[in-house]
């Protein structure tokens, strides 16, 4: 997500007042274009892979469960990092300067390998797995629940009464929290897969003229940063969508600050004598007795019994 946000966002940036760096070194160009493939992949893989995480842990298939381990998420990782580091390689060797723009030259193959790959990889795939996976969670829950609601007997049923309200609760969260993630990258992405739809279609036509290069310059120019909105919503989205997750953030925010700041009530604090008569009494057993003011300077009005404890006035 960082690399994505530096590499993108900040040539955006740079290039209002400066000029653009991708179309005057050709290293740069390459190796933007390599890196940010390499960045935009592995972020929604991820979120991908997270989709199908939750889908095995919340299944009640002991095989499928045992996917949900950390050791597997640790190989999953590693797996996916050494394949997109991999994959984006061509562009190394067919991405260079044509013109007002850094774009893939090497020949016409390769102009519409590139974008299709996008597409597919980018798009269709992660944005498949993700609504699958939000109906296969939801499935799971719902045979879960009533799992649960069956082994559950009579005895049991005040505590099922005071924990189905919390269950549903959670898992409408979760469901939310995922397919706001799914919706906020879908919006996010359709921009640009249809700025490389068009510039995959219009790879065949070779007399453009200056005007409508700097139109298709524009919108490039326009739509990349759009691409940059998921990674940075990620936190609102949460913060929006879930009562847990912002009450574990207000809990952290809390935990940070000084103390202080939330116990300015405890200087109210007084003393008062008491003085309600339903305080008059001695405990036996132990010897503690309670007196209010008005025994202090009248011990002799009170007297205990010794058998029953209580204050004869």
């Amino acid at each position: 997500m960082w690399t994505t946000l530096s590499t993108g966002v900040i040539s955006c940036i740079y290039t209002i007042h400066y000029a653009d760096p991708s179309v005057t070194s050709v290293f740069y160009c390459k190796f933007r274009n390599y890196l940010q493939i390499f960045a935009y992949m592995i972020m929604r893989w991820s979120l991908a892979f997270a989709c199908l995480d939750r889908v095995a842990l919340s299944s009640s298939n002991i095989r499928w469960h045992s996917f949900s381990k950390v050791h597997v998420a640790y190989r999953v990782v590693a797996i996916m990092i050494v394949t997109w580091l991999i994959l984006p390689a061509p562009s190394l060797f067919y991405y260079n300067i044509k013109g007002p723009i850094c774009a893939a030259i090497y020949n016409r193959a390769t102009q519409y390998y590139h974008p299709i790959f996008i597409i597919i990889t980018g798009f269709i795939i992660p944005v498949s797995i993700m609504i699958i996976s939000a109906f296969l969670i939801y499935n799971n829950l719902v045979k879960k629940r009533k799992r649960r609601q069956l082994m559950n007997t009579q005895q049991q049923q005040e505590i099922r009464n005071q924990t189905n309200n919390q269950q549903r609760k959670r898992d409408r969260q979760v469901l939310w929290i995922l397919l706001c993630q799914s919706i906020a990258y879908i919006c996010a992405t359709i921009p640009w897969l249809i700025y490389l739809t068009y510039s995959t279609i219009a790879v065949s036509v070779t007399n453009k003229s200056t005007e409508r290069l700097v139109i298709e310059r524009f919108a490039y120019f326009l739509v990349e940063p759009i691409q940059y909105l998921f990674p940075m919503s990620s936190f609102y989205l949460y913060v929006m969508t879930s009562s847990m997750y912002r009450k574990e953030f207000i809990m952290l925010i809390r935990s940070l600050l000084p103390q202080r700041w939330f116990n300015n009530n405890n200087n109210n604090n007084r003393i008062i004598p008491i003085t309600d008569s339903s305080n008059k009494r001695i405990v036996n057993g132990p010897q503690i007795q309670l007196k209010t003011t008005e025994e202090v300077m009248n011990p002799s009005e009170n007297i205990p019994t010794p058998a029953t404890g209580i204050i004869i006035k």
